[in-house]
């Protein structure tokens, strides 16, 4: 019978960090993860991380002791876990069969977390804490937020459209897999479309920031 205990840092998200900059750091911890784990001997579990399908994506857990068995849980993007049911009748025999086969073939990723409008808010929520100096320069106010909700959630929704009709037209295919490296780059091309779109195209009697966030306007 396993036992699970949490990871320490790592995953965290560190105060100041962009949305971007956090995933782009913790793919970096993971892929270092995973190669380590498939480089290792296949007598040995610790140190071996295997992952458990669960909804769009993936839990995934490191060895750290075999006797008695140990896991780690890793709050990688989404940080799914697998059901107690299953943790507790893991046993060494079962970890060391995983890891051999996700040495045989290429390991699936979940699906990049898209950054939600709550989150967007939260990374607003913790620059107006740091900021002891000129709210006024250093603090987004209500109107950028608002473009920046309404940016977002149209994004979402686009994303949302977008995989619907994909998932619906292909209905044999069960997983949601996709490559991190890849959703993220999607997520990017999207919201870079998107945005030149509606600066090409802004009317006259506004101006594009009050279409677009400022991190996609033309530089001054």
């Amino acid at each position: 019978m396993a036992k699970v205990v949490a990871y320490a840092g790592d995953f965290d998200k560190l105060d100041n960090e962009s949305w971007d900059d956090f995933h782009t750091r913790t793919q970096g911890v993971m892929d270092g993860l995973l190669a380590r784990s498939d480089a290792l001997p296949d007598d040995v579990v610790v140190k071996g991380v295997i992952s458990f399908p669960v909804a769009d994506g993936s839990a995934f857990y490191m060895v750290s002791k075999e006797k008695p068995l140990h896991l780690i849980h890793i709050p990688y993007m989404d940080a799914w876990e697998a059901d107690e049911i299953t943790i507790r009748g893991l046993n060494v025999s079962d970890v060391k069969a995983m890891l051999k086969r996700s040495k045989s073939m290429p390991r699936l990723k979940p699906l990049i977390h898209i950054p939600s409008v709550e989150e967007a808010k939260d990374t607003l929520a913790n620059a107006k804490a740091g900021a002891t100096a000129d709210l006024k320069d250093k603090v987004k106010d209500k109107a950028v937020l608002d473009v920046e909700n309404r940016f977002n959630n149209a994004m979402d929704d686009a994303q949302a459209a977008f995989w619907g009709v994909i998932t619906g037209s292909f209905p044999e295919i069960k997983s949601g897999d996709l490559s991190a490296d890849v959703a993220f780059k999607f997520h990017n091309v999207i919201n870079k479309t998107a945005a030149t779109w509606l600066i090409d195209n802004c009317p006259d009697e506004m101006e594009a920031s009050e279409l677009v966030p400022s991190e996609y306007l033309p530089k001054q």
